[in-house]
């Protein structure tokens, strides 16, 4: 397994000339420059990083494909942008707003956000300051990417055929994992085996950089994120209940490898539909925006750090 050591910058390194150190590997580049050559993250990022003056925290959001990535976390951007659970989230930069406004736009129309594609040039990332009302002069730099379903699996098969999936996950203060209910409700055995190859890498990853010395269990808090619960209303109650029922491997693996796991019922809609066109392509539409379990996941990870 290729390593992307977490890092911490050193400020004299850092501020010293007008080159720019990469926030989510650490490779240094003169002050040019779009992407970072080593795992293609927007440098734009460590631009904004470094006119702060400060190391951002990162969380990621992973899952299989279809598992809703784009939706819920353009979603989750809109609700902080307008204060949510006591947390105000504020964009830092103007590609932080980008997740937000695809799907939004997509679902005033009635459409969710077109697939993300598997280049890794072309994903959104956003950089959220985020305030909280029991310590507003305390808030927390989170950074995380829309990583596309397909680049994900393939990571997970060629450990560094995407560099900067490990680089986030090896140094992320929070995970959410996403898992497609209404998947994971028809077809148990696929989604149990996809979401425990998933957070398999993710244990592995935060192990090899791990300062716990012999503890085993990985001390990031893992919130598992049930998605689409409107398709699949027996997990929006119970998600825990639900994970045991339906993905008792991946239950049992968390439990063992995190010390900090919770379970969550999350969904964008309260009502979708299926169309198909007259090519017999079918699409799904979204028929009633309706946020539920969108924000608390978050809120949790937060309140976990």
């Amino acid at each position: 397994m290729t390593s992307y050591a977490a890092h911490s910058i050193d400020s004299s390194q850092y501020y010293g000339d007008s080159s720019i150190v990469c926030v989510c590997c650490g490779a240094r580049y003169p002050g040019t420059g779009s992407r970072c050559e080593r795992c293609r993250a927007p440098l734009s990022l460590s631009r904004t990083t470094r006119e702060e003056g400060k190391c951002p925290q990162f969380v990621s959001v992973l899952g299989g494909c279809g598992s809703g990535k784009t939706v819920y976390l353009g979603m989750l951007m809109d609700m902080l942008s307008k204060g949510v659970l006591g947390m105000q989230g504020f964009a830092q930069g103007n590609h932080s707003v980008a997740v937000q406004d695809k799907t939004i736009s997509a679902l005033e129309c009635h459409r969710f956000p077109e697939k993300t594609v598997s280049e890794a040039d072309e994903w959104q990332w956003v950089h959220c300051e985020i305030t909280e009302e029991r310590r507003p002069k305390r808030p927390l730099d989170l950074v995380t990417a829309d990583f596309a379903g397909e680049a994900i699996a393939l990571e997970l098969e060629h450990t560094g055929a995407f560099p900067v999936i490990q680089a986030v996950v090896s140094q992320s203060v929070g995970v959410l994992l996403l898992c497609d209910a209404f998947s994971a409700s028809r077809a148990p055995l696929n989604e149990d085996f996809a979401a425990l190859k998933l957070v398999s890498y993710i244990y592995g990853v935060q192990q090899i950089h791990s300062t716990r010395g012999t503890d085993r269990r990985s001390n990031v808090p893992l919130a598992v994120v049930f998605t689409k619960c409107d398709r699949c209303l027996e997990v929006r109650d119970a998600p825990q209940q639900f994970a045991a029922n339906h993905l008792p491997r991946l239950t049992q693996y968390c439990q063992r490898a995190f010390s900090r796991v919770s379970f969550f019922a999350a969904s964008v809609v309260a009502h979708s539909a299926t169309q198909m066109d007259e090519y017999g392509c079918c699409s799904e539409v979204a028929l009633h925006v309706e946020p539920h379990g969108i924000a608390e996941p978050l809120d949790w990870i937060v309140k976990s750090c």
